[in-house]
């Protein structure tokens, strides 16, 4: 049974304990959407290519970060510590499910967040 990831409402658990990022919402403006998620994910793939610049494979929106990337603890806060200056915005940490996730996950929390806090502006 599919469940919320820990601190999010980003993504599901599946059974074998992964979040994933659930299907992104494109509101009103599909096309403006469209390019903000490719803008978004291109800017996690750059960040997480140069976070991990050992791991040398193709990323792709289903590479787990830490069973893919290796990524412990302190790699985890690194990658959010880069994200925070990448995309000029506070990401907050505790909110890191301790599960493994997908880039596809990460893709979906700094869109989520984006989102939150244009709306708070």
């Amino acid at each position: 049974m599919s469940g919320h990831c820990r601190g999010t409402r980003t993504g599901l658990t599946t059974g074998d304990g992964v979040c994933r990022a659930r299907e992104f919402d494109w509101g009103s403006n599909k096309e403006f959407m469209k390019h903000q998620v490719q803008d978004i994910q291109s800017g996690v793939f750059r960040v997480v290519a140069e976070t991990f610049p050992e791991h040398g494979q193709p990323l792709s929106p289903a590479t787990l970060v830490k069973r893919d990337l290796g990524a412990d603890s302190m790699q985890l806060i690194s990658l959010m510590i880069a994200l925070d200056a990448e995309f000029d915005a506070e990401f907050a940490v505790e909110n890191i499910p301790t599960e493994d996730v997908t880039l596809e996950w990460v893709c979906q929390f700094v869109h989520d967040t984006l989102l939150s806090s244009s709306s708070n502006a």
